[in-house]
């Protein structure tokens, strides 16, 4: 069978990434030539799991402005908090970007065989798709990535206010792409979020486990695995 379309989640299934805030924070620092110690890490990991809703609320709806003014406002509190110039807020801001988005980030990495998937895929005629739980950076990062002309659409969980495995994220996807659950796959990295949560809107769900050894009718151990299912 060969599906319309095919989503796939984001992180370590396209991308690798062991993501955490305040690392990249104290990575923002050395960037401009700051010092950092474990007392500002600790500081900048307490003060963002303090703004969760905060940053939340930022997200929803897909208002870069307010996902912007968090940031700002969050970095001058901390940079303060931490006994550092007012000046420095705007340099973290301006390295954050430069680390994450810049033609030297190594943030992201995209796997070896995403590419040459994506390529294949979209010659056959298959529509394609991203659904991940993540924040508003999503776009930019596939953007950076050279994946976003990939993708008809992209569906970021905190844009939406809804995560995985939820139906309803999934029923977000499906009403972007005007398909009903039994033309579409997904594909990602965690048998409960991606592999359950498609399955429990309809959809055929995939798991991509690289570091598995066999393949099966459910598990991909690489992507391009996927061009033998839909031939």
């Amino acid at each position: 069978m060969t599906p319309a379309a095919i989503s796939f989640d984001c992180a370590n299934t396209l991308v690798e990434t062991h993501w955490d805030y305040a690392v990249h924070g104290m990575n923002c620092a050395r960037t401009i030539g700051l010092s950092p110690t474990d007392d500002w890490e600790a500081a900048y990991r307490r003060r963002f799991l303090r703004s969760l809703p905060e940053f939340r609320w930022a997200n929803l709806g897909g208002d870069p402005k307010r996902v912007t003014a968090f940031w700002r406002a969050f970095t001058a509190d901390w940079v303060e908090e931490v006994g550092l110039p007012t000046a420095v807020t705007e340099a973290l801001l301006s390295a954050s970007d430069e680390v994450l988005y810049g033609p030297q980030a190594t943030e992201f990495r995209v796997y070896e065989d995403v590419m040459p998937t994506l390529e294949a895929l979209r010659e056959r005629g298959v529509r394609l798709a991203v659904l991940s739980n993540w924040d508003q950076s999503l776009e930019r990062v596939l953007e950076a990535r050279g994946l976003r002309a990939f993708l008809e659409v992209v569906v970021a969980s905190l844009v939406i206010g809804v995560e995985k495995p939820s139906p309803a994220i999934f029923e977000t996807l499906l009403t972007a792409l005007d398909l009903p659950p039994g033309a579409v796959w997904h594909v990602g990295d965690n048998p409960l979020d991606d592999v359950q949560g498609a399955r429990g809107a309809g959809l055929r769900g995939l798991l991509i486990d690289r570091d598995h050894r066999d393949p099966s009718d459910w598990v991909l151990t690489d992507l391009r695995q996927l061009l033998d299912r839909i031939q």
